[in-house]
């Protein structure tokens, strides 16, 4: 078990022309990669690996171009199984490293955030945590009618 949760090791995917050294997205890139992904789900969710090529060429090219780094004109004169190793590197690098390091990491620093603030509303020489309240009838606070 490493030390450092978010040390990330490159998942090396061999293609027949090339070598692609798979790292997580980038938050710069990630938004535009949920997108493409929303796109392939409903075809990758129930196994249409040939649906997903076929309506969403596009998509599955941006897919390998954000999350391998492989320009998409290279992909043009590969064969299928090499885009299937690509595609399937880049989810699975990415599912990977997103649910085992990134999300508990997230859960661990939002349970801190809470014990803190929970800790800062109990302590006492803070004073006050919420406004005081008027007594019902109590017309010093609202504006006089005309």
């Amino acid at each position: 078990m490493d030390t450092d949760p978010f040390l990330i090791v490159p998942l090396r995917v061999q293609t027949r022309s090339f070598v692609a050294d798979i790292v997580p997205i980038r938050f710069k890139d990630w938004a535009g990669f949920l997108a493409v992904l929303n796109k392939l789900a409903p075809f990758l969710s129930r196994g249409d690996y040939g649906g997903a090529v076929k309506a969403k060429e596009a998509a599955l090219r941006d897919v390998i171009r954000l999350g391998a780094g492989v320009a998409p004109e290279l992909l043009d004169d590969l064969h299928p199984d090499d885009i299937v190793a690509l595609a399937g590197g880049v989810l699975t690098g990415n599912s990977d490293f997103y649910t085992r390091r990134v999300g508990p990491a997230i859960a661990t620093a939002t349970e801190a955030l809470a014990r803190t603030l929970r800790e800062r509303r109990s302590d006492p020489a803070d004073g006050p945590t919420s406004s005081p309240t008027l007594p019902p009838g109590d017309t010093l606070s609202t504006p006089a009618a005309s």
